[in-house]
């Protein structure tokens, strides 16, 4: 869930960012665009003989062949504009990555001119030029030291927060296409209508028909603006959106951490979920490196090793049916 240029803020290095080119994801885009009209082009072209044949045909076969010619052409148009979708995402991305990008390295250049050096971790250090100078002068030159550390301070979060907004946006549009392919392959043809101006009663309809949860299921990325919307204007049951965020955003996390749920099962044991278990507390310590000014309880801070601690839980579990306090319950919160 990552764009090219992407990392944690403590991962951002000077010349990596200067090594950054956001313009590639305007070619992707490019590239993709041509592909994608090329694809809508054959489409209606099968559409437009699949009406020729029937229009110079009659008989319920004949109908139910152009019936399945216009199901199919429905849903290679959705394809097709979800597809559309991660152009124009990416379009954006190139876009606001180029800004941020360019932002933050003249900053950084900004202070070079001024004979300020600054490291590769963005920190502005000592003047330059060897002195000596006044008791003004030094104080002068640590007050354009410090205008321009918060100058790029201020750049390498803008650059941070658009890159994560990116990122996020990308996976999005890419789940959604993903999603959409495997309707597709399935034949399965519902779009969810619209759940503005409802009242409660009408949404609660729409909310309780199978086919829009099976939707919401398949289609999380796309189903969380419409269910926001819905929910704020408080047409749609509490219960059902909680629900649904929680495993929205459950989803998105065991993404970011590269964890398989179907790969998690407490009750093969440590050994069998050691890789899970690793993966969660990486996840976890480096959301504590990424955000610092959260305060956190202090478990990924270092120690003998988490695999190391859950290896003994296991073994106490083994040995005694009434484990040590300190070894996390299958279902505790952690």
């Amino acid at each position: 869930m990552r764009s090219p240029g992407c990392g944690s803020e403590v991962g951002y290095t000077v010349g990596g960012v200067r090594g950054w080119r956001p313009s590639e994801l305007g070619d992707a885009a490019t590239d993709l665009a041509t592909a994608n009209s090329d694809f809508e082009a054959k489409l209606n072209a099968a559409r437009a003989v699949a009406q020729s044949l029937h229009e110079g045909s009659q008989g319920t076969t004949a109908d139910a062949a152009w019936d399945k010619a216009e199901k199919d052409h429905r849903l290679g148009i959705r394809a097709a504009d979800a597809t559309d979708a991660v152009i124009e995402t990416l379009r954006s991305g190139s876009a606001r990555l180029q800004s941020v990008r360019d932002n933050a390295i003249a900053k950084v250049d900004s202070a070079i001119w001024s004979q300020f050096q600054v490291g590769d971790d963005w920190k502005v250090g000592h003047y330059s030029i060897a002195g000596p100078f006044t008791k003004d002068e030094v104080a002068a030159q640590e007050s354009a030291r410090k205008a321009h550390q918060e100058a790029i301070d201020d750049a390498v979060k803008q650059l941070t927060d658009e890159d994560e907004a990116v990122a996020f946006a990308l996976d999005s549009a890419n789940d959604e296409l993903d999603a959409t392919k495997v309707d597709v392959a399935a034949g399965r043809d519902y779009a969810p209508p619209s759940l503005v101006g409802l009242t409660q009663e009408q949404a609660k309809l729409v909310v309780d028909d199978p086919r829009f949860q099976e939707w919401v299921k398949n289609h999380p990325d796309a189903a969380k603006p419409l269910l926001d919307a819905a929910f704020d204007a408080g047409t749609i049951p509490k219960d059902f959106y909680g629900t649904f965020l929680q495993r929205y955003w459950l989803r998105e996390s065991l993404e970011d951490a590269g964890i398989d749920p179907s790969q998690w099962d407490p009750s093969k044991g440590t050994e069998f979920n050691s890789e899970t278990i690793t993966k969660v507390y990486e996840y976890y310590g480096q959301l504590f490196l990424d955000h610092p000014e959260m305060q956190w309880a202090g478990m990924a801070l270092p120690s003998p090793g988490v695999s190391t601690i859950w290896q003994l839980c296991a073994i106490s579990r083994r040995r005694s049916k009434a484990p040590p306090v300190w070894c996390f319950p299958t279902r505790s919160k952690v």
